[in-house]
């Protein structure tokens, strides 16, 4: 990144980190997708066979874990037998078979704790168009470092985006 802004000194490193991360983020939110390997957990107030998780390409599912009665996570077994994970369609879904028997639970805010992991996996396999974007924004950043990105900078990025984005109705 330094190589595009034409920047060979040390003294700006943090501020550039700082925007790389910022341009990542804008580039998530717009394509509803993670871009590098994170961590999620996901609140629901009830059990549902089908659970919509906010963020693909899910990569595994680490925990589900719902509040018993006695007001104490407890863990629901996530074996391959007992739910399917459908990362093809947006949002990707967490599904539980038919032969799955869900525990009670009452309708609570907290009720199921999801922990999945969602991401590209490494900053190689982001697709060149999303880089592109990403460069675009941090160069932006970096050209003007007020509090936001400019509107048309914004929108400049979107429509690199706009081909590749999931809808979500």
């Amino acid at each position: 990144m330094k190589l595009i802004l034409r920047v060979e000194h040390t003294e700006h490193d943090t501020l550039i980190d700082g925007f790389i991360k910022s341009a990542i983020r804008l580039v998530e939110d717009y394509l509803h997708r993670t871009l590098t390997t994170t961590t999620y957990e996901l609140v629901q107030d009830t059990f549902e066979r089908e659970i919509e998780l906010n963020r693909g390409p899910v990569k595994s599912i680490t925990s589900v874990h719902y509040m018993s009665e006695d007001d104490t996570a407890a863990p629901i077994e996530i074996t391959n037998t007992n739910y399917d994970l459908l990362d093809k369609v947006d949002p990707p879904l967490l599904r539980f078979r038919d032969a799955y028997s869900a525990p009670t639970i009452d309708v609570r805010p907290d009720a199921i704790r999801i922990v999945f992991v969602a991401g590209e996996t490494t900053v190689n396999k982001i697709p060149p168009e999303y880089k592109t974007a990403i460069q675009f924004l941090v160069t932006k950043m970096y050209e003007s470092p007020i509090d936001e990105v400019e509107p048309d900078d914004l929108t400049a990025a979107y429509a690199m985006l706009h081909p590749t984005r999931s809808f979500r109705f």
